[in-house]
């Protein structure tokens, strides 16, 4: 029986790159995957003989430079560009046309879009980048880094630990007070610090709600604003943050990460889905497939989310119960449907000036953030959502290859969905009705999409679940408050990505930085087994 030195469950972008990296050190790795191709959330899908749908994934994601210079993944065929942030419409008065504001990464055209809103929000926009960008540059030093864990014993811990207690008390109380705000404040009372816009504070407030189980309304929502903000800390001249994105989406990005695992012959399987960890003394020793076939290693890796990785693939007699229950109270949660559609011809944006760039960064449909309140509310109750929040991108208007010529694609993350309801079930007509207002929804930014519609696809948090494995459809592998966040990420004291199962480890989104940035837990994970197998960095 051949034994590697590591296998990885689960063929996710984080379980590529911790395979990438793996192997590029020389250990023997194999990748297994159920489906029968890579990627996990980020896998596409035919939807029209001639359209692939994009991976039901969040719109963006932000790659840690360190992370694509080390896997060297341009060389592997990895390009990536940049867009606008987008524009976000608003309904206007009977027979008036749409409202909009738009996203722009050069300053002095944001500053002039915001004004045109209101003279107080241009002038406070720099006000706002700027104290962004310092209550973020902390969090994103730490993302390609164990989190360090107060509660731990070990020396080297407590050094780090007491690094970062003397770096706040060294801080003014009045900067202390400001950084707080972040973590503490609602989305709302933060952004109403600096703007009187209620379209400015929706347009801002959107794209970080995306996957939240949480109203900008609630005491903690403005800590979701941190990712939309990572990567621009040495951006100072620019304006709204970028968004750099893969050139043919998150699947080129798996398959240079593919291209780096077998240019160190690192080994995939495909249709291989694992149902067991193997344990021998206590301790994990190799995986048992779906067929009946076992296949040995020094460690295992889990790409699953959290509750997968320990509740499916272990008896739970092998685990402490206590850990049991912890791990099934970690908090997952599918909030977003998915609307795939394939549209004849160009899309049109009457309310928006000609040629306006920003429209490639894709559009929103936030309406109030007290809307979106009242759209939380009827997640919680279960209720078919009365309020939506639709973002749209439109990848094929950046990148042609991605649809026939004379056709676009569109995917809308629909957010506040419930995947399941509380007095009946997501019956075809139930279905047909949220599609119609999604679309309806829609119409309000390019009035003529319904009829443009040759090809659709409408996938519930339940059908995500189905598709991609994870838990409840949660594209965030775990909800991201403050609970669940930084060395408590999934749970005090395994913040490690190892776990009460010597020689295993989890290196999903369920682990730390969670979803904030692409390939960081699986990163982060193979330096912790690198670690423990004594693997050194130079090779």
């Amino acid at each position: 029986m051949q034994c590697y030195d590591a296998i990885i469950i689960g063929a996710g972008v984080n379980g590529l790159v911790a395979a990438a990296r793996l192997s590029r050190r020389g250990l023997a790795v194999l990748v297994l995957e159920r489906d029968e191709q890579l990627g996990g959330m980020a896998a596409s899908k035919n939807l029209s003989p001639d359209v692939i749908s994009p991976g039901a994934t969040l719109a963006s994601g932000y790659i840690p430079p360190a992370l694509l210079h080390e896997l060297d993944l341009g060389r592997h065929g990895l390009r990536l560009m940049r867009q606008e942030g987008g524009v976000s419409f608003f309904a206007g008065e009977q027979g008036e046309p749409a409202r909009y504001v738009a996203s722009y990464r050069n300053p002095l055209a944001q500053r002039k879009e915001f004004a045109r809103l209101s003279k107080r929000d241009g002038d406070a926009w720099q006000r706002f980048q700027r104290d962004m960008k310092k209550a973020v540059a902390a969090v994103e030093a730490g993302l390609l880094h164990q989190p360090t864990d107060p509660m731990a014993r070990r020396f080297g811990r407590l050094k780090e630990f007491g690094n970062l207690a003397r770096q706040a008390v060294s801080q003014s109380p009045e900067h202390l007070y400001e950084q707080s705000k972040l973590w503490t404040l609602s989305m709302d009372d933060l952004l109403s610090e600096y703007f009187v816009s209620e379209e400015i504070k929706a347009h801002i407030a959107a794209p970080a709600l995306v996957g939240a189980a949480m109203s900008p309304l609630a005491p903690t929502s403005a800590s979701l604003l941190v990712p939309q903000w990572l990567g621009h800390q040495q951006a100072h001249a620019r304006g709204m943050p970028d968004q750099f994105t893969a050139m043919g989406g998150q699947p080129a990005l798996v398959k240079a990460l593919e291209s780096v695992i077998k240019a160190h012959q690192g080994e995939i399987r495909l249709e291989a889905e694992v149902t067991d960890v193997r344990l021998k003394d206590k301790k994990a020793d190799g995986v048992v497939l779906a067929d009946g076939e076992e296949i040995s290693a020094r460690v295992i890796l889990s790409d699953l989310d959290l509750k997968r990785s320990y509740l499916n693939l272990f008896e739970w007699s092998s685990l402490p119960k206590e850990f049991v229950e912890d791990v099934g109270n970690f908090r997952m949660e599918g909030t977003c449907a998915r609307l795939n559609l394939v549209l004849e011809g160009s899309l049109t944006f009457p309310s928006l000036p000609r040629g306006c760039p920003a429209i490639a960064g894709g559009f929103r449909l936030p309406g109030s953030l007290s809307q979106l309140d009242h759209a939380f509310d009827d997640w919680l109750e279960k209720m078919p959502p009365r309020e939506i929040l639709v973002d749209a991108s439109i990848p094929s208007l950046s990148d042609p290859t991605l649809a026939p010529a004379g056709q676009h694609i569109l995917s809308a993350n629909v957010q506040y969905v419930p995947g399941s309801l509380n007095v009946d079930e997501w019956t075809p007509a139930r279905r047909t009705a949220l599609e119609k207002q999604i679309v309806e929804k829609m119409s309000i930014a390019s009035p003529g999409i319904a009829s443009q519609i040759v090809a659709s696809e409408l996938l519930l948090p339940s059908d995500l679940e189905e598709r991609t494995g994870v838990t409840k459809g949660d594209l965030t592998y775990g909800q991201v408050g403050l609970d669940q966040m930084f060395f408590n990420r999934p749970l005090p004291n395994i913040g490690h990505y190892a776990s009460p199962v010597k020689h295993f480890y989890v290196c999903s989104a369920s682990m730390h930085p969670g979803p904030m940035a692409l390939g960081a837990a699986g990163s982060n994970a193979a330096q912790a087994v690198l670690h423990a197998l004594k693997v050194g960095e130079s090779a």
